[in-house]
């Protein structure tokens, strides 16, 4: 058995490229083991053997993770989940990717060589040399030729009519933990947190006036959609009483784009994501501060800083994707070329083949997991954060997504198997 474990943290965001590239790691002959981050990582270093695909290095906690795994005899290779949205000065890039990092993983898959350039000149061609310039899988399926596997959840949309998508991006001035809980969690990945959580707080309120302002204002509705960490309940109290306004976090954000008239953030991801899908969309840039914004999302769209600017773009052809920029999509994301096969095969060349099924390895795995859930529950722990970031993940919206992409692309017969809550394995029959 060729085993690879592939964790999952946010199932909105996630899901759909996860699969993607597990169908084609099933497809060369591996077994994948699929789910939260927390079950998977518990999985790898209970069954031992394989390749370990982390989505992030934390100092002082990934660092022990890599060592057990290793000595458990688990290889590591990493594909950041957030390598390319970032400040102006790569701040990000640099802090989740420190020197130390290239030492203790086998590969580490890059979204762009504008990432990799800035890498080389921090910390030279010969640290960086386990460095593959990939894309991401899960921008991969916002190519043409998948477009139909969005389509049924695109249609839940039209219950909203002609409407105006705006994508908040708010997660740290608007988490659904408390302040305190916020600043204890970041404080060592942002240095100017405070400033941070301050300035997205404002920017939210911004928002709220702009969605009251769209719907007085144009003949649209408007559908808001908070990232997966936001508290919906801001939003949920602006508008209780207001027609027209709507709050919606449910699914991923590609059918909810798809299926709005156009799409407005401040600096989001799913700005990058319209521009893939071939339309562009705006940026709303109140009271910026530009060393608080993240730079590509802002850069790739069109802007407006006051109402009146947004109304005239609104009544633009946003579908015609006139304003691309393409060097950005090519430079900091590799699209619209194949990231799926070039780390799937990458992962298979570091697997090794095992007849041992490490039946010991499982059991460890099944009694860690009882004494872990009665802890939990014991001590009355709960983490809304975790519950939210992680709605989704199913085994029927596993099953879903998984035969809208082999019906797509892949032509073989898989076994998908539920573990666990949050734990499932994927492999084709014949292995």
């Amino acid at each position: 058995m060729r085993a690879v474990y592939i964790p999952i943290e946010t199932t909105k965001r996630e899901l759909h490229g996860k699969l993607f590239l597990a169908l084609s790691l099933c497809k060369l002959g591996c077994t994948v083991f699929l789910g939260s981050k927390q079950e998977v990582s518990r999985y790898a270093r209970a069954l031992g053997g394989g390749v370990y695909l982390d989505k992030g290095y934390h100092p002082g906690v990934s660092d022990d993770i890599y060592t057990e795994l290793l000595m458990n005899k688990t290889k590591t290779v990493l594909l950041d989940e957030e390598n390319a949205v970032d400040f102006a000065d790569f701040q990000q890039l640099h802090q989740r990717f420190p020197r130390e990092l290239f030492g203790l993983v086998s590969s580490i898959y890059l979204w762009g060589y504008r990432q990799k350039s800035e890498l080389e000149v921090k910390h030279g061609i010969d640290v960086i040399k386990n460095v593959l310039v990939t894309g991401h899988p899960r921008f991969e399926l916002l190519q043409e030729e998948y477009s139909h596997i969005y389509d049924l959840e695109r249609k839940r949309y039209s219950e909203y009519g002609d409407f105006i998508l705006i994508n908040t991006n708010f997660g740290l001035g608007n988490n659904v933990r408390s302040r305190d809980s916020v600043l204890k969690t970041y404080g060592s990945r942002f240095p100017q947190l405070g400033r941070l959580v301050n300035y997205q707080a404002k920017q939210m309120n911004n928002f709220k006036d702009l969605a009251i302002f769209i719907k007085k204002n144009t003949p649209y509705n408007v559908v808001i959609r908070p990232h997966p960490e936001e508290s919906l309940e801001p939003y949920c109290k602006a508008f209780y009483d207001l027609d027209g306004i709507f709050v919606d976090q449910k699914g991923s954000a590609i059918p909810a784009i798809l299926a709005a008239r156009a799409m407005v953030h401040h600096d989001c991801t799913t700005a990058l994501e319209c521009a893939m899908l071939g339309r562009d969309s705006i940026a709303y840039i109140p009271m910026l501060e530009a060393d608080l914004t993240t730079d590509i999302p802002v850069r790739v769209s069109l802007t407006a800083t006051n109402p009146e600017e947004l109304l005239a773009h609104l009544r633009t052809d946003l579908h015609a994707g006139n304003n691309i920029n393409v060097d950005i999509l090519r430079d900091y994301f590799n699209f619209p070329n194949n990231s799926r096969l070039q780390i799937a095969e990458d992962i298979f060349r570091q697997s090794s083949q095992s007849k041992e099924w490490r039946l010991f390895g499982r059991s460890r795995y099944y009694l860690i997991n009882i004494v872990s859930r009665l802890n939990a529950l014991i001590l009355g722990k709960s983490d809304a954060l975790s519950r939210v970031k992680l709605d989704g993940l199913t085994m029927d919206e596993c099953k879903r997504i998984c035969s809208e992409l082999e019906g797509s692309k892949f032509s073989m017969d898989y076994e998908l198997k539920e573990l666990a809550p949050h734990l499932f394995r994927l492999r084709a029959r014949d292995c």
